[in-house]
């Protein structure tokens, strides 16, 4: 749902960690090694903190990947390999106060949301709780929102019954965290607890746009980032034996662009002849705008551990947009299927994601112009219509077919190992295309392996 006008304001946060591609072969000695200190003051910080009722806990995955495609996927996966996708760590604190209160505090070190070689160090979670019974649980602050099945443990690599959850899935979600108010009651139900959780609160957060060639000289191709002000209201239900999750989810979204600027409703088009003619695009004041648009989202999923080690879970997800042609309109799901070993958990995952039918065919209207190259400013106007599209329309027709594997380790940490295929329709925002070359009905390999731990 990041529909963003080309050339908004980006703002960039001001802690960053520079990291190219071609650096990152020098991570031991600077980026490993702010980790090292921070893992190291918190085991020897824990033992001495703990009578005060402060306990302290980390994660960490260190994650290479590497695809057979010379244009990245995923904003890092490419022939040449990366560490960037995957790898992240975080240290969590949790403090007990009186009165049955409690603080939440957690910081992770990712790559950047904002800058393509840079890694920020940020606060994540920031939250405190109340628990005035046993049935309710008040918290207030930034956490994540609890869209997915998996949304509170997305860094949490070790804690993943696969290697990676699927992109199709979890990319949708505007933010993954917000400011807000966090209701919940918890209950015995049916030989198992019912947990209702509400939610409102408001995010900010940069959506990462692709543009294969730009609008030259005034926009160069490349990444675009701009900053994006979602508001969200949603309720989830969750029903958890110790076998049996089931999840339900429903949330509205609202976003805004991060400097206030309109965003585009949908293009106008004026004809020039017979079949011919050209899209009129921002800032054009003949194109309606709005001052935010708005997402619905339904998602359900469940995770089933059965007998002999098996284990079957997967989530569906609907998104519909609306007050615009443009933005992100999706239907996507997932299903994995597991086998449990005394050293070994293999597993294998197939994901897709489908845009809907007004965005795909607006999308195609605008990256096939029919104004001939010709006639006057054709190649100006037909390249903006494309900025149009790339950074305006989510669009995303894939599957995925993952292939991996789990071997624990003693102590709380893990190997994994995947392969995954991803065949590419007709067009896919998480491929950076080359200029000049759509990646459509095209197929991309992706071999990954992390280590991962928690503490």
């Amino acid at each position: 749902m990041q529909n963003l006008l080309v050339g908004s304001t980006v703002r960039r946060p001001a802690r960053h960690i520079p990291l190219g591609r071609s650096d990152e072969r020098q991570l031991v000695g600077g980026f490993f090694g702010r980790v090292a200190l921070a893992l190291v003051w918190a085991l020897t910080s824990a033992a001495s903190v703990a009578a005060e009722g402060l306990a302290l806990s980390g994660f960490g995955t260190l994650g290479w990947a590497r695809s057979d495609r010379p244009y990245a996927y995923q904003r890092f996966v490419d022939d040449g390999g990366s560490w960037s996708r995957d790898t992240r760590f975080g240290l969590q604190a949790d403090w007990s106060l009186p009165n049955a209160f409690s603080l939440t505090l957690q910081g992770r070190l990712a790559p950047s949301l904002s800058k393509e070689s840079a890694w920020d160090l940020t606060s994540t979670w920031a939250f405190i709780g109340w628990r005035p019974t046993n049935e309710w649980l008040l918290r207030a602050g930034k956490l994540r929102v609890p869209l997915y099945m998996h949304s509170e443990v997305l860094d949490v690599n070790h804690a993943l019954p696969v290697a990676r959850l699927p992109v199709e899935v979890y990319s949708v979600s505007p933010s993954d965290d917000f400011w807000g108010l966090y209701v919940t009651h918890t209950s015995p139900w049916r030989d198992g607890d019912l947990s209702i959780e509400g939610i409102l609160g408001t995010g900010k957060t940069m959506a990462r746009q692709w543009l294969s060639e730009g609008v030259p000289p005034f926009v160069s191709p490349g990444p675009l980032y701009a900053q994006v002000k979602p508001s969200v209201v949603g309720l989830v239900g969750t029903y958890s034996q110790p076998k049996l999750t089931l999840r339900a989810a429903g949330f509205v979204a609202h976003t805004r662009s991060g400097d206030g600027s309109p965003l585009p409703v949908r293009p106008v088009f004026q004809a020039t002849g017979p079949g011919q003619g050209f899209y009129l695009t921002p800032p054009s004041t003949l194109v309606p705008t709005t001052n935010f648009i708005r997402n619905t989202f339904l998602i359900v999923g469940a995770d089933w551990r059965l007998s002999d080690g098996w284990r079957i879970s997967g989530e569906v997800l609907r998104n519909w947009q609306g007050r615009t042609d443009v933005g992100s309109d999706n239907t996507a799901g997932y299903v994995a299927v597991s086998k449990s070993f005394p050293s070994f958990t293999p597993y294998v995952a197939l994901s897709g994601i489908s845009t809907g039918r007004t965005q795909r065919d607006l999308w195609r209207k605008l990256t096939e112009p029919t104004l001939p190259p010709t006639a006057l400013g054709a190649g100006l106007l037909n390249a903006s219509q494309r900025a149009l599209a790339e950074s305006s329309i989510y669009m995303a027709q894939q599957r995925t077919l993952a292939v991996g594997g789990t071997w624990p380790l003693e102590g709380n940490r893990s190997i994994k190992l995947e392969w995954a295929r991803t065949f590419v329709g007709e067009a896919s925002r998480l491929v950076d295309a080359p200029a000049g070359q759509p990646v459509r009905r095209t197929q991309i390999d992706v071999i990954s392996v992390s280590y991962s731990f928690t503490f």
